[in-house]
């Protein structure tokens, strides 16, 4: 795509063809700054196995079951919401699989953070105490 640029001064009017007015200097741009991100272990970012998970539950929350973790992860969709948990596939195909309809094979394990945890204390320490 080409543009036409107009000169200060230089404008006439005629009908049918573009014109872009540049308000300051056109300057070449030899390199461009590529900005790379760099996708992190999962485990890094969540490093709680459901197990684990559940174990920092009930380290803060005692009278909390593993039971009532499950309830919770369950009734509030932590296992579908990345800000709590993702799905730690074995192999390509399956996240593959998953982005492309959405299907997870049985036993695709979840991995937890920080925030689940503190999340599930929040909503058990309401339950427990109202």
């Amino acid at each position: 795509m080409t543009s036409k640029f107009v000169k200060e001064g230089e404008f006439k009017e005629k009908s049918g063809a573009p014109t872009l007015k540049l308000v300051g200097d056109v300057v070449p741009v030899d390199k461009v700054e590529v900005i790379q991100r760099v996708k992190e272990n999962l485990t890094k970012s969540y490093p709680y196995s459901a197990m684990e998970m559940a174990e920092e539950v009930t380290k803060q929350l005692p009278q909390a079951t593993k039971h009532d973790v499950w309830a919770c992860v369950s009734e509030n969709d932590l296992k579908v919401n990345p800000d709590y948990s993702v799905y730690n596939f074995r192999n390509k195909r399956q996240e593959d699989a998953f982005k492309k309809d959405g299907t997870i094979p049985a036993a695709t394990p979840s991995i937890y953070n920080q925030k689940a945890v503190e999340f599930i204390v929040n909503v058990l320490r309401g339950e427990k105490t109202g």
